[in-house]
């Protein structure tokens, strides 16, 4: 078990009604799942200067409308949605999106997320894939791979092909930067 898995569920008057698999089939297509490591999902918010536990919320899908033609809902399903602005989650104005109207028939349940299966890990290829993250990242290589693949340079603009210059101006000694300089004043 590691932490615990919120989903929706059909509440119980409803699952016993006479449109149970009806509504379970638009659960199923517009159902979240929010994984966490406290049962009782609260995280810490400031409120006033303090620190309290708030509960996480959690809805149900609401997808814009390209997306929701592309759920295939049957015409009888999609009567139980409406088209509203739902604030944007950076708080950068309103969106468009398609609402499940009757949200109480659905509730909230946790269970434990329990891991059945695990990936097996090599250590052997693990070892040699940070060799090569290792040569990449040492070498400066990621920006010219992005620019082999991608056919453009990934923040930087120009992508110098030659050797770079270790000095760009000539260490000098004091008596050549002054001779430099009175050679300059005398010119004009």
């Amino acid at each position: 078990m590691k932490g615990y898995k919120r989903f929706f569920v059909l509440r119980d008057d409803v699952a016993r009604g006479v449109q149970a698999s009806f509504f379970q089939g638009i659960l199923d297509k517009i159902n979240t799942y929010d994984y966490f490591h406290r049962r009782d999902y609260k995280v810490k918010k400031r409120k006033h200067g303090k620190k309290i536990l708030v509960v996480k919320e959690q809805q149900v899908l609401s997808p814009d409308r390209s997306h929701f033609k592309k759920m295939n809902f049957t015409a009888a399903e999609a009567a139980f949605f409406e088209e509203r602005d739902v604030p944007h989650r950076c708080g950068r104005g309103a969106i468009r999106c398609m609402v499940f109207t009757q949200p109480w028939r659905f509730v909230l349940r946790v269970r434990p997320n329990m891991i059945t299966e695990r990936r097996i890990i090599d250590p052997v290829l693990l070892a040699e894939e940070q060799q090569l993250d290792n040569h990449i990242k040492n070498h400066q290589l990621a920006h010219r791979m992005y620019w082999l693949f991608k056919g453009k340079s990934n923040r930087r603009w120009n992508w110098c092909l030659g050797e770079k210059v270790k000095y760009r101006m000539q260490p000098k000694t004091l008596q050549q930067w002054l001779q430099e300089v009175i050679n300059n004043t005398e010119e004009p």
